[in-house]
């Protein structure tokens, strides 16, 4: 005879993981699913920049700023999108909030730097002329530390 709560309780735990495991998507460029209200504070959602998995903490326009500050933290970067204009200069302060190293990488503009737990660094990058430039943690991509800078 089955036991009737074990039933229920299998049913629920499946219920709970089919939920954890469904996410938001956009595409490369235009991160599309909508960013949680807090940068790096309660569950996130997942987005697609270029050919990776971001977990994403937010968005941020900086049109007409000449600095901003992204934290990165364990598997994230807060914001995760920057929208600014096309060739625009910007001062990036990172902040390393979180429990292990953790890189700021542009292939295409020639930055890698690295930050360890506590550190922070301020770093120039200049905005594409049009769509996006990723940037990630090379220690976590895979883990999907991953943000764009993109053009509004």
């Amino acid at each position: 005879m089955r036991n009737p709560l074990r039933a229920a309780g299998a049913v629920l735990a499946a219920s709970i993981v089919l939920t954890s495991c469904s996410s938001g998507t956009g595409s490369g460029g235009s991160s599309g699913a909508p960013a949680p209200s807090g940068e790096g504070s309660g569950s996130s959602t997942t987005i697609t920049i270029g050919s990776d998995q971001a977990n994403n903490h937010g968005e941020k326009t900086v049109t007409g700023e000449s600095s901003v500050e992204i934290k990165q933290d364990n598997f994230f970067f807060g914001p995760t999108v920057l929208t600014g204009s096309a060739g625009q200069a910007l001062t990036i302060h990172l902040s390393n909030d979180g429990s292990a190293p953790h890189t700021f990488t542009i292939d295409s503009l020639n930055i890698d730097v690295e930050l360890q737990p506590g550190d922070s660094k301020d770093v120039q990058v200049t905005f594409p002329q049009s769509g996006f430039t990723e940037f990630y943690c090379r220690f976590h991509r895979a883990s999907g530390m991953v943000g764009e800078l993109t053009v509004s």
